[in-house]
């Protein structure tokens, strides 16, 4: 086993103070099933601990922060917890960008309100996202940070159908 401590960081004191934090570990392959997993919440300051978690990897984390916040946490990709070793973490929260997006029928055009689209961003292995639906023109906007943002439709009102790769 491994263990973690670190630090949720940002601006305003009620954005880090109490907030859920979940790990997980594998056997060093991706592929395999999770191995470990533990939760911590932050202190007022925003630190965590996990005293004892199965080593392993990549690291996996989840933060559990309220989606109506201005800001999201930028995690890392390709931790690893080693045998008897702590990972430490700093766990910035930076401000949100506002995507906008449209979605219409190829043919005609004409808008398609309703449809839900998942808006991912971040790293390779601690992709994060925001769901969203289009309105009755279409449109659609989200909270993301800022990088490289795959939209992926997620689901179509009734009897439109999406062909080839959604994204």
């Amino acid at each position: 086993t491994g263990s973690i401590e670190g630090q949720l960081v940002g601006e305003n004191p009620e954005w880090i103070r109490g907030v859920r934090i979940k790990f997980e570990t594998d056997a060093r392959n991706e592929w395999e099933d999770t191995q470990g997993i533990a939760e911590a919440v932050t202190d007022d300051v925003g630190r965590f601990e996990v005293p004892v978690i199965a080593s392993g990897g990549p690291l996996r984390v989840y933060v559990a922060l309220d989606r109506k916040q201005p800001v999201r946490p930028r995690l890392s990709d390709g931790l690893y917890v080693a045998k008897a070793e702590s990972v430490e973490l700093r766990i910035p929260l930076e401000p949100v960008t506002i995507v906008t997006g449209k979605v219409v029928v190829k043919s005609t055009g004409e808008p398609v309100p309703d449809a839900e689209i998942s808006l991912r961003y971040g790293v390779f292995r601690q992709h994060q996202s925001e769901r969203v639906l289009t309105d009755a023109r279409g449109n659609f906007a989200g909270k993301v940070l800022s990088g490289p943002v795959r939209t992926q439709l997620i689901r179509l009102p009734k009897g439109l159908v999406q062909p080839g790769a959604s994204w």
